[in-house]
């Protein structure tokens, strides 16, 4: 399923945790519920780019997030934030998606993985002054965090580049915030 979008589906009887206010609930499908397969016209903004330096960084009435277009990372996938006159930054910030919107079950079950496939597990991150070439400010290999902080002596930059060269096992990339200081 797509982040933001779930499939409800009547509840089974639960002696244990009954629900008097609703037959419904979330369909549940391995790591992320499962969804019906649909198509929105007119096409919605609700994934662009923008999204990573909105002021929010979880899902809202909206999921609030960068998703690339499925792809096997054969070509990296990537965000660049630029500016017209170089800034002063010292700190990068960036909030991957570990699926804010999915509920771990209440009972003791056993997971395919040990870590949410939509984490972003491979990445560069670039940076350029003026007309100087690009350079790489980090390259981490096995993340598993939501939340990266990269800090670095003040620079002044006018462009930043985010590469994703790997997710835990989702076949697209996905990112809440892209976030300078």
């Amino acid at each position: 399923a797509t982040t933001g979008s779930l499939k409800y589906a009547i509840r089974r009887n639960d002696p244990i945790r009954p629900n008097p206010f609703s037959k419904w609930a979330i369909a549940r499908g391995g790591w992320q519920a499962t969804t019906y397969c649909h198509r929105i016209y007119p096409q919605q903004a609700a994934y662009e780019p923008e999204n990573v330096i909105n002021p929010w960084a979880r899902p809202t009435n909206l999921p609030n997030l960068w998703s690339s277009k499925r792809t096997d990372f054969q070509k990296t996938e990537w965000l660049e934030l630029s500016w017209p006159q170089p800034q002063k930054i010292q700190e990068v910030n960036i909030l991957f998606d570990n699926m804010l919107d999915f509920h771990f079950s209440q009972s003791w079950r056993n997971y395919d993985q040990n870590v949410i496939s939509s984490l972003v597990k491979d990445y560069r991150l670039l940076v350029k002054v003026g007309s100087q070439p690009w350079r790489t400010l980090a390259e981490v290999d096995g993340n598993y965090q939501r939340l990266c902080r990269h800090s670095f002596d003040p620079a002044e930059i006018s462009k930043i580049r985010l590469e994703i060269l790997k997710t835990h096992g989702l076949d697209r990339a996905q990112v809440y915030a892209l976030r300078v200081s």
